[in-house]
């Protein structure tokens, strides 16, 4: 404005600022439905890879939706306030083909927070100490620590300590998205095991490998979940 040489005014200012506090309360409203997202999809497990593509996408959607959005309210508002006197439809047009071509910052602004999400999750699930379970005595809190291994059962996983079995309701991803990936390892569509209780593992046949704990329980590894099995080996 000064390049120009132009009076700055209140009214300028105050024109000038919709382009800078309307997308920052449009990314204040949708920080919780990213957080509410990546949840779902999480960056850490077996399923890492379905959930980039759907970051990667939700991303330029999200970037491109919320650019749209805040061009309109922007435009909407100077309208109602005589800012402008050029119908608000005929103002996007002229501008929607440069919006593709502008949504690098918003797409930055989701993966920013994105990977903020995830190092708060990482960090909160190294510090998990216990996970509260059923048992006879009702809900308890069982330490991470003594669980030896986790097993799918229909609605429900099953958590297998040295003599003891726990029940909790929770889907296999759920209940990975929310273990240290450090320490326990998803080795079978419906095994998850803890490094630490693991004595020999061995391969057995076609990409598959046998597991024994320390209790002598055996499990078998499948060979979709081989990525996992050779992060065990170097863990």
């Amino acid at each position: 404005m000064r390049h120009f040489k132009d009076e700055i005014t209140l009214l300028s200012v105050f024109e000038m600022s919709f382009f800078h506090w309307i997308p920052a309360l449009l990314w204040t409203a949708v920080t919780p439905i990213i957080f509410r997202i990546y949840h779902r999809f999480p960056l850490e497990g077996n399923t890492i890879s379905r959930s980039v593509l759907v970051h990667l996408s939700l991303s330029l959607i999200m970037a491109f939706g919320l650019k749209v959005l805040a061009l309109g309210l922007d435009f909407t508002l100077k309208f109602h306030i005589g800012l402008i006197d050029t119908p608000i439809l005929e103002v996007l047009k002229s501008v929607l083909w440069v919006i593709p071509a502008s949504t690098f910052k918003e797409i930055l602004l989701y993966w920013m927070a994105i990977m903020a999400i995830r190092y708060v999750r990482v960090e909160e699930v190294a510090d998990r100490n216990t996970l509260t379970v059923s048992s006879e005595n009702g809900l308890v809190p069982l330490p991470v620590d003594s669980i030896y291994w986790l097993e799918s059962n229909k609605n429900y996983i099953d958590i297998h300590s040295e003599s003891e079995k726990y029940r909790l309701r929770h889907s296999m991803g759920s209940i990975e998205s929310e273990l240290n990936p450090n320490t326990f390892f998803r080795i079978h569509r419906s095994y998850i095991v803890n490094k630490e209780m693991i004595k020999t593992l061995k391969h057995w046949r076609r990409g598959e490998y046998l597991i024994t704990l320390k209790n002598k329980k055996v499990l078998t590894s499948s060979r979709s979940f081989n990525g996992n099995v050779k992060r065990l080996l170097q863990a």
